[in-house]
């Protein structure tokens, strides 16, 4: 019986979907790549037949015809391509698929390359360097600023803006956690400062300068980004919608921050209204179902999970705005004790939707009403200006 190629030769079998290359170095070392006899092991695709050297059985890929070796033809999807092979040390040298292969059809979407990896990054007491005092730097120091970081400042004073000179002297919170230090950028060792930097900004009007602290800061694997410069940028700043806990970012990959800025101002237009109002409530009620059904994942997670799911699904975003404590331990005493979602009516609460069909139905009704009187004064002044006419016109005769 002829030898068969064990798993460790599978990089033989992905020759047919890759159109690559294999040595005889590949092979394992029981196999004598002169044996005429070898054949490789059954190579499914799509539910069919094996692929076998020295004319036997045939290849198949998404139901088409054989592949044979030994002076015969390759055909895959139809097409036909040059495979004549004597041995299989010839099959160790090299086996190809034709170009025209199609790989079978998965049920999963492709894969979209060339993007960024889009992340809340927790900055909370993390220390970042920040070398620059103009407007590109306010931005990235009001950025931080709002994740909690702690900010290493490095810039002359007569090179700050007005913003930045009021953060760091004068905003009652901000000015505690920045620490100004009032020069220029020094080199690697500024990357020490304040017990060692954890990111670095870098918004100067200086390619060198930047040039540089991008340099120092990849040499220490610290995450860098440099104003308007992408190749020296491990990260990008979006466009961003803030509403309290919402944060929406809209990021091009460092290739037009204009067109981020109109995507995220039709984004921002189209929002419902009081969405991190919404977001703080259920955060709240969240919190309360925690302490109520504590544990870390198993069935309790699931059911937590699911519940605050349906909760989200049942009331309307304008109706979890206006949840209050009391709605809260209703929704928790009545409704997950019990096993169910109360809805906003069930907790005595006037929806956001049936409000707005009432204000709708009360502005028709009062546009009915004034229309009637409108047409009611002017039908009664039309008549009194016919009389006055008429009694005008027998006067004159």
């Amino acid at each position: 019986m002829p030898p068969r190629l064990d798993p460790a030769d599978m990089k033989v079998i992905q020759l047919y979907a890759t159109g690559g290359e294999v040595d005889a170095s590949d092979l394992s070392p029981e196999i004598d790549p002169s044996d005429d006899s070898i054949s490789l092991p059954t190579n499914h695709v799509n539910g069919t037949t094996s692929n076998r050297v020295n004319g036997t059985t045939s290849n198949r890929v998404n139901g088409t015809t054989s592949s044979h070796v030994n002076g015969t033809t390759n055909r895959v999807n139809g097409t036909m391509s040059s495979a004549s092979l004597s041995s299989a040390s010839e099959l160790t040298a090299s086996i190809s698929l034709a170009s025209e292969f199609t790989a079978p059809d998965l049920p999963f979407p492709p894969l979209w390359p060339g993007g960024s990896l889009l992340l809340a990054w927790q900055l909370r007491a993390k220390r970042v360097l920040l070398i620059g005092g103009g407007a590109v730097a306010a931005g990235r120091l009001t950025n931080v600023l709002e994740a909690d970081a702690l900010v290493s400042l490095v810039s002359p004073a007569n090179g700050l803006c007005a913003e930045v000179e009021y953060r760091i002297f004068h905003d009652p919170w901000a000015r505690n956690r920045i620490t100004y230090y009032d020069r220029a950028w020094f080199g690697e060792h500024d990357l020490d400062l304040d017990g060692g930097i954890d990111m670095v900004l870098s918004a100067v009007d200086d390619a060198a300068v930047s040039r540089e602290v991008c340099q120092a800061a990849r040499r220490r694997k610290i995450p860098v980004n440099v104003a308007d410069v992408p190749p020296e940028c491990d990260f990008y700043f979006g466009s961003q919608i803030r509403d309290g806990p919402l944060q929406v970012l809209v990021s091009t990959g460092g290739k037009g921050p204009k067109i981020a800025n109109i995507v995220r101002r039709k984004i921002e237009v189209n929002l419902p209204r009081n969405c991190g109002q919404a977001i703080e409530r259920v955060g709240e009620l969240r919190r309360r179902l925690r302490v109520r059904a504590p544990g870390v994942g198993g069935e309790m997670g699931r059911r937590r999970m699911q519940w605050m799911v349906e909760v989200c699904d049942r009331w309307e975003l304008e109706d979890l705005a206006q949840l209050e404590d009391a709605d809260m331990d209703r929704l928790l005493d009545e409704g997950w004790e019990k096993g169910h979602v109360l809805s906003p009516e069930d907790v005595g609460k006037k929806t956001a939707a049936n409000e707005e069909v009432k204000s709708f139905v009360g502005e028709l009704s009062w546009n009915r009403e004034g229309l009637a009187s409108v047409l009611g004064a002017t039908l009664g002044a039309a008549i009194v200006a016919l009389v006055v006419f008429a009694t005008k016109a027998r006067t004159s005769k």
